[in-house]
C-alpha cells in the first residue's frame, strides 16, 4: 500500500499542523486563552490521525493472509479455527511488540482456556480496571482465539476478557498513517460480532473479504443486509481467492458476485488473490502481483482514503483554522488596538461600566444552558418511549419468528442453540430497520427541536456581547454589530476544536440541515448494538438454561433424538425465556440508550456551545485587563505594543494566504 500520494498527503498535513503552531503562538499573545486551548486540541487531532482500514468477513476467508498481503510481510498468524476473539490493531512502532487490553468491566464468566497468566494479571488487579499487558508476539494465538474444542457448548458464546490487541510493527505502510484493524468473523458467536460492529464507525474503510470458493454465503448476505446497511459508501468488497477458480469458470464467478453485491455496493468489485500478492511483495515479483490484482485494489483504495476520508480530516481543521484567523484573531488585535489609543482613565472608566453588562451576559448564557436543560429532557423522554415501544414491538414478533422457523439440525441438543442464533438474526434485522426507518430520523427531529428553541436566546447573548465591545473600544459603528443568527455566530466563534462535527453546517431558519449527521453516526452505531444485545445467543444460553437445556435432557435422556413434541417444547421454552428477558430488561435499556443519546449530544452539541459563550465572556475580561496592565507600563511600551499587533496582523495575512494556497491544493 506504499503510495507517493500518501506520503504528499502527509506532507500536507505537516504544513498545516505548522500553521496552527503559530496561530496558537498569536492567539497566546493576543489573551485569547481558550482559543490557544480549542487550537491546542485541534492540532492534537490533526498530528494524530490515522486511516482505519478495518478488515471483516467469516472464518476461512482468508482475512490473515489479506492483511499480510497489504502489509507485504507475515504480520498476523494465520489461525487455524474460526475464533479470532478480539479486534486487532496493527499500527507502526520501532520494534515488533504486542499489547492486550482488557475489557471493562469483565465478562462474569472466563473461558476455561484463558492461558494461566492472564488469570494471575487479572487476579492481581483485583478484576477492575485492568491496565495493558505486553505479550509475546509469537504467542498471539494463546490469547487472540478462543478454541472450538470445549466441553461446555454454552463456552462457545462466552464473552471475551479483552477489548482489543495492538500489534506494532516497523513498516513503511504504517508508518505513513494507515492502520490495519483486523475482526474477528462475522459466523462467529454473537458477542465476537458485536465487537465487530462496534468498530464499524471508527472505520475510514471496510473491506468486506469474501472467497470465490464459497462465494455470499448466508451468513455473508444477512449481514449486509443487517449490520452493514449504514456504512455502503465506506465499503470495499474483495474476493479472495479468485487464483483458485478456473479460467473457465472466473466469468461466471464475477457476473454471480455483481448480481449479488450489486444492491450492497457503491464502487467496483475486486478480485484478487492476497497469497499471490503477499508472495509477489516478499520477493519484488512485479509480474505475480500484477496477476494477483492486488494492485489495482490498493491503488483505489489509497486514492478514497486521500480524496475522500482525507479531505474530510483535513479541510475541516484547515476551514476551523482560516475561520479563526480572518474573523475571530483579526477581531481581537483591531480591538486591542482601539483600547490602546485610549488613555489610561477612560478605558478604566470605561470597563467599570460595562461590568454589570458583563453580569448580565453571564446570566444570559444561563438561560441558553437552561434552555437546553429543558429541551435535552424532553428529547430524554421522547426517545426513551421510542425504544421502550421497539422492545414492545419485539417480543410480539418473536413467537411469530420462532414459530415458523423449521431448524436444520435433527439433533435436539443442538436445536436451542440454532433457535437461538436465528432468533438474533431476526432481531439484528429488525434493529437494523428500525434504527435507519425511526430512530435516527428521530434523533435527527431532537437535535433540531433543540437548536431551534435556543436560536433566540444565542442572537440575544451575541448582541449583547457586541455592544460591551462597542463601548470598550469606542467604535459605535452599526457594522460592528452583527444581525446575524445566534448559530451563525456560535460557528464563527467555537469552530476550533470544540466541535467534533463541522459547524458550519449549522443553519438557521431553513432547518438544521446535516448539523445531525456525524453526531446520529456517533449515537446510532453503539445503541443500536445495545438494543441487539437485548436478545442474543448469550442470553438464551444463559436466561434459558434450565428451562432449555434442562428440558432436552428430561425429554431425550441419553438415548433419543425423537422425543414426541420436543421440537415444539424447545421452541415454547425459547418464545418464553426470551418474552422473559425483554420484560425484565426492557426499561433499563430504553433508560440507558436514551440516556447514552443525550450524553452524545451534550458532548459534541450541546457543552462546545455553552463553552463558546463562556469563551466570549472570558476573553473580553482578560483582553482589559492586559491592555491596562499595558498601559500601566507607559507610552513606550504602548508604543512597542502597537507595532508586534502590526507584526501579528502581517503574519495573520501570511498564514491565511497559506491555507488558501493549501486548500486550492486539495480541492
Amino acid at each position: 500500500m506504499q503510495d507517493g500520494s500518501m506520503r504528499l498527503y502527509n506532507e500536507r498535513k505537516q504544513r498545516l499542523s505548522t500553521i496552527i503552531s503559530d496561530t496558537i503562538g498569536i492567539s497566546e499573545n493576543l489573551d485569547l486563552t481558550d482559543a490557544v486551548n480549542n487550537l491546542s486540541i485541534l492540532k492534537n487531532k490533526l498530528d494524530s490521525s490515522v486511516f482505519r482500514v478495518m478488515v471483516v468477513g467469516t472464518f476461512k476467508n482468508g482475512k490473515s493472509t489479506f492483511i499480510n498481503a497489504m502489509l507485504g510481510r507475515y504480520v498476523l498468524p494465520s489461525y487455524a479455527t474460526p475464533a479470532t476473539a478480539i479486534i486487532s490493531e496493527v499500527k507502526y512502532g520501532t520494534q515488533k511488540r504486542a499489547v492486550l487490553y482488557f475489557a471493562n468491566p469483565l465478562p462474569e464468566k472466563l473461558h476455561s482456556s484463558i492461558p494461566s497468566d492472564i488469570k494471575s494479571y487479572i487476579n492481581r488487579n483485583n478484576g477492575k480496571n485492568i491496565p495493558p499487558m505486553e505479550i509475546p508476539y509469537d504467542s498471539l494465538e494463546d490469547y487472540a482465539t478462543i478454541p472450538m474444542e470445549v466441553d461446555v457448548p454454552e463456552e462457545l458464546f462466552v464473552a471475551s476478557p479483552y477489548s482489543k490487541i495492538e500489534l506494532f510493527w516497523p513498516l513503511e505502510v504504517l508508518k505513513q498513517g494507515v492502520e490495519i484493524i483486523d475482526s474477528p468473523g462475522l459466523n462467529e458467536a454473537t458477542t465476537r460480532t458485536k465487537e465487530t460492529m462496534s468498530y464499524l464507525p471508527k472505520a475510514d474503510a471496510i473491506l468486506f473479504v469474501l472467497t470465490a470458493e464459497h462465494l455470499c454465503s448466508q451468513d455473508e448476505m444477512e449481514s449486509l443486509d443487517c449490520e452493514f446497511s449504514s456504512f455502503k459508501d465506506s465499503m470495499f468488497f474483495v474476493v479472495n481467492r479468485f487464483d483458485c477458480i478456473q479460467l473457465r469458470e472466473r466469468d461466471r464467478i464475477v457476473k454471480y458476485a455483481t448480481t449479488k453485491l450489486s444492491e450492497h455496493a457503491s464502487r467496483k468489485i475486486y478480485f484478487v488473490s492476497a497469497k499471490q500478492a503477499l508472495e509477489a511483495k516478499e520477493n519484488n515479483n512485479d509480474e505475480l502481483l500484477n496477476e494477483s490484482h492486488f494492485a489495482d485494489f490498493e491503488k483505489d483504495l489509497v486514492s478514497f482514503l486521500i480524496n475522500e476520508r482525507g479531505k474530510i480530516k483535513f479541510l475541516q481543521p484547515l476551514k476551523a483554522v482560516k475561520d479563526f484567523i480572518d474573523n475571530k484573531a483579526r477581531k481581537a488585535i483591531e480591538n486591542k488596538r482601539s483600547m490602546l489609543d485610549l488613555n489610561l482613565q477612560e478605558l478604566e472608566d470605561r470597563c467599570k461600566q460595562v461590568e454589570p453588562e458583563l453580569d448580565n451576559a453571564r446570566e444570559k448564557k444561563q438561560n441558553v444552558a437552561l434552555m437546553f436543560e429543558n429541551q435535552r429532557l424532553k428529547s430524554r423522554d421522547r426517545l426513551t418511549k421510542a425504544v421502550n415501544e421497539a422492545c414492545n414491538q419485539l417480543s410480539d414478533n418473536i413467537a411469530v419468528w420462532v414459530n415458523g422457523y423449521q431448524p436444520e439440525r435433527k439433533d435436539y441438543k443442538e436445536i436451542g442453540e440454532e433457535i437461538s442464533r436465528f432468533v438474533n438474526r431476526k432481531n439484528t434485522e429488525f434493529f437494523s430497520t428500525w434504527n435507519e426507518n425511526s430512530f435516527k430520523p428521530l434523533i435527527a427531529e431532537q437535535i433540531n427541536q433543540i437548536a431551534s428553541g435556543c436560536d433566540s436566546y444565542l442572537s440575544n447573548f451575541y448582541r449583547s456581547m457586541d455592544q460591551i465591545n462597542a463601548k470598550i473600544t469606542g467604535n459605535n459603528s452599526s457594522s460592528s454589530i452583527s444581525n446575524i443568527s445566534g448559530w451563525e455566530r456560535v460557528c464563527g466563534a467555537a469552530t476550533v476544536g470544540n466541535f467534533s462535527f463541522d459547524p458550519s453546517s449549522i443553519v438557521s431558519s431553513s432547518g438544521m440541515g446535516d448539523i445531525g449527521a456525524d453526531i446520529i453516526k456517533a449515537i446510532g452505531a453503539p445503541i443500536l448494538l445495545r438494543l441487539i444485545g437485548l436478545i442474543n445467543p448469550v442470553t438464551f444460553w444463559g436466561a434459558i438454561g434450565v428451562s432449555v437445556i434442562g428440558l432436552i435432557k428430561s425429554l431425550l435422556g441419553n438415548n433419543s433424538n425423537n422425543a414426541p413434541g420436543a421440537e415444539e417444547k424447545i421452541k415454547q421454552a425459547v418464545i418464553r425465556s426470551a418474552k422473559e428477558s425483554i420484560l425484565r430488561e426492557t426499561d433499563s435499556i430504553a433508560r440507558t440508550a436514551s440516556e447514552e443519546a443525550i450524553k452524545c449530544i451534550d458532548e459534541q452539541f450541546i457543552n462546545p456551545t455553552l463553552q463558546s459563550l463562556d469563551s466570549e465572556i472570558n476573553e473580553i475580561k482578560e483582553r482589559i485587563d492586559s491592555v491596562i496592565a499595558e498601559k500601566r507600563r507607559g507610552e513606550e511600551n504602548v508604543a512597542r505594543k502597537r507595532q508586534i499587533l502590526d507584526q501579528y496582523s502581517e503574519k495573520l495575512n501570511s498564514l491565511s494566504r497559506e491555507l488558501d494556497s493549501l486548500s486550492n491544493e486539495l480541492l
